[in-house]
């Protein structure tokens, strides 16, 4: 599964549905949390499980030390108004982003040429802010 551009709200697919990141997806469906990975279908480290939003992935208690690291993201939010997580290039929300549905579950592999920020760059290894969101039109960077 992909994630998808916030500039143009396309969302994109993989070749495959990563059957890693399914089956943590499916132990912990609605937990609220947003979880990110060191490599691609969930694999590595989990860097991220945080169910706030963070402004610096390197510095913060709940993600400390996973800035520019994640290889792959899932979105276990809970259904709500925000259940939708915006990742960020650069710490306090700045810089290119792009948003994960709770519906699109995770995206697997964030090295895919369709898993880009709006400015161009793949968005694997690249994240450093989160937040939950409502919807991804309303944000402008």
């Amino acid at each position: 599964m992909g994630i998808a551009a916030l500039a143009v709200m396309v969302p994109t697919t993989t070749a495959h549905a990563g059957p890693n990141c399914n089956g943590i997806y499916k132990e912990n469906p609605t937990d609220g949390n947003v979880r990110a990975f060191d490599y691609e279908d969930c694999y590595g480290e989990m860097i991220v499980e945080d169910t706030d939003n963070d402004v610096n992935w390197d510095e913060s208690g709940d993600v400390y030390n996973a800035n520019d690291r994640a290889g792959s993201v899932m979105n276990n939010g809970f259904p709500d108004t925000y259940d939708m997580v915006a990742f960020y290039q650069h710490a306090h929300y700045e810089g290119g982003y792009a948003c994960l549905t709770r519906g699109e579950k995770y995206a697997d592999n964030l090295n895919q040429p369709t898993d880009i920020y709006p400015n161009g760059l793949i968005i694997n290894n690249t994240i450093s802010s989160h937040r939950w969101v409502f919807d991804c039109h309303w944000m402008v960077t």
